[in-house]
């Protein structure tokens, strides 16, 4: 029998991560795309800082709950400086308690990934308003909405893998997970290499730290239930 969201087993934890159709993922594709060169400069050191956006990406990994970015972007805060158990303390955090411009940033991403990428929450929006230029705030919106794509298309596949091992997630379409996730896997795959690759281990290693990272227990807020598109 399928796991199905609000009933627990001793075998598979519910499934109650966002997952996209490939209309939805096509639409936001198509929003970044227009985004035009600015999709390439933010992630640069002169457009955003290093440490500040991989902290907005390890926050909205938590919010959207995937598992496989968490993991990869948990390396690459830690990489860029960031304290694992401080970005955890970050995103758990309540908006009032945004007093500088990092806090600001971190929160007001968020925010915007739990509001499933609408407006942050309001006192977020003026200070982040009163600290960063326009400018700044399209480019962070852009880090925002590419782990956000990233994220919901993770999810995807977990539901893909869940589905293989005959547990398929409750709303979740079979032609979404082939072309969403199927997609994302092989990329996931490639990043994995790569990881592998930078830590000088083999890529079993890295498999094997992934299968016991436990993603959601960073979750401060929990995922964001429900399905992406039409």
């Amino acid at each position: 029998m399928a796991a199905q969201p609000g009933r627990h087993t001793d075998v598979v934890p519910p499934f109650r991560k966002r997952t996209f159709t490939a209309a939805a993922m096509t639409r936001d594709v198509g929003t970044l795309l227009r985004r035009g060169r600015s999709l390439v400069t933010v992630w640069t050191p002169t457009c955003v800082d290093p440490l500040l956006r991989e902290q907005v990406m390890f926050a909205v990994a938590m919010v959207n709950d995937c598992k496989f970015c968490a993991f990869m972007h948990d390396d690459a805060a830690i990489t860029s400086g960031a304290d694992r158990d401080g970005l955890a303390r970050l995103v758990g955090l309540d908006p009032a308690d945004a007093t500088d411009d990092v806090l600001i940033a971190v929160v007001w991403a968020q925010s915007r990934a739990a509001n499933g990428l609408g407006r942050a929450d309001e006192a977020l929006e003026r200070r982040m308003e009163n600290r960063y230029s326009p400018q700044q705030i399209r480019d962070l919106d852009t880090v925002v909405r590419v782990m956000t794509l990233l994220n919901v298309s993770g999810n995807t596949a977990e539901a893909l893998i869940r589905r293989i091992r005959g547990q398929s997630v409750l709303g979740s379409r079979v032609v979404d997970e082939l072309i969403v996730g199927g997609t994302y896997l092989v990329g996931a795959v490639v990043s994995a290499l790569s990881l592998a690759l930078r830590r000088r281990v083999s890529p079993m290693k890295v498999w094997h730290e992934f299968d016991r990272f436990d993603g959601r227990a960073l979750t401060a807020q929990g995922s964001v239930n429900g399905r992406v598109g039409p």
